[in-house]
């Protein structure tokens, strides 16, 4: 009766300290919206591009090394061809379960090992104790 108290009250502790052993509670899941490009939107995107210099040249023929302007034509490019773009939330639901998955996961193995190890100990005397025993026959 006593050692299924101390296995809940284990698995309890474990539970709350889950989220924190596994960092799951720094987890951020989003989930992710395509928005499409109003009209006005894709006038003004194709104006940026058009008057940008650094989207008219060829970016094999550039000496300079402005990585991030290239990486922000190239973006508008896309985002002009394919016609819209996602728009990323957090995702409060993904959060809890996995969380919630991290706390159960725990409880239900410090639950099960607070039985088992106690069984083993237990065993593993009993067998020591029928091995001296074959031993001093």
């Amino acid at each position: 009766m006593r050692q299924w108290k101390i296995a809940l009250s284990l698995a309890i502790v474990g539970a709350l300290a889950a989220p924190f052993v596994f960092r799951t509670y720094k987890a951020r899941p989003t989930y992710s919206v395509w928005v499409p490009l109003t009209a006005q939107e894709k006038e003004n995107l194709a104006a940026s591009i058009q008057n940008s210099s650094y989207c008219q040249t060829d970016y094999r023929r550039r000496t300079d090394d402005s990585f991030v302007a290239d990486f922000i034509c190239r973006k508008e490019k896309e985002k002009f061809e394919l016609g819209g773009d996602y728009e990323y939330h957090p995702d409060g639901l993904k959060y809890l379960a996995v969380n919630v998955g991290a706390a159960l996961a725990t409880f239900v193995g410090v639950f099960g090992l607070a039985f088992l190890v106690p069984i083993l100990i237990h065993g593993l005397a009993s067998l020591a104790r029928r091995y001296w025993k074959w031993l001093n026959v």
